[in-house]
């Protein structure tokens, strides 16, 4: 006899718990405690959700944070001549990425002001302005970065100049 059977609880092999972030495993089971199946369910947050979190962890300063959402093998893809330009693959590539912009500003402060979000899909365009610190005046520069989500981690980034002269 089957009591209970087709009623779903979340449990995992060592017993009943919550798993990482946004997944559930269910099981159902028959009067006995039997497992009759077993099955994952993972639920993830909207892209701009997402990159809600993202950007509010990199605009408050908490880098390991930010760079938490990128996934391992992200793809960034950067405009223009200078050494940087190109297409980068990898966690490490894009985090050297950023620490080369930010140490263009010598100790000076670095600000992002996001002008706007724009959301399709698996896709999120943020309009952003920058303002760099440094010798002699402050360097502001308006980009689009447009980054695809995969799951809760930012899988590419793709940068956009509002003057690739002046970046470059």
């Amino acid at each position: 006899e089957m009591r209970g059977a087709g009623v779903l609880h979340p449990v995992s092999r060592e017993g009943v718990s919550d798993t990482d972030f946004g997944t559930r495993e269910f099981a159902t089971l028959d009067g006995d405690g039997n497992l009759l199946t077993f099955f994952r369910w993972v639920e993830y947050a909207e892209p701009a959700e997402i990159m809600r979190r993202y950007v509010d962890a990199m605009r408050g300063g908490d880098w390991d944070a930010g760079i938490a959402f990128f996934a391992d093998d992200i793809v960034i893809r950067i405009p223009g001549r200078s050494e940087f330009a190109g297409e980068h693959r990898g966690r490490q590539a894009a985090v050297d990425y950023i620490a080369a912009a930010v140490a263009r500003a010598r100790g000076h402060e670095v600000e992002v002001e996001l002008v706007d979000m724009l959301v399709s899909g698996d896709r999120v365009a943020l309009v952003v302005r920058e303002r760099f610190g440094r010798e002699g005046g402050a360097l502001e520069i308006s980009r689009v970065n447009l980054y695809r989500v995969r799951g809760d981690r930012i899988a590419e980034i793709a940068i956009f100049e509002g003057d690739q002269y002046e970046m470059d």
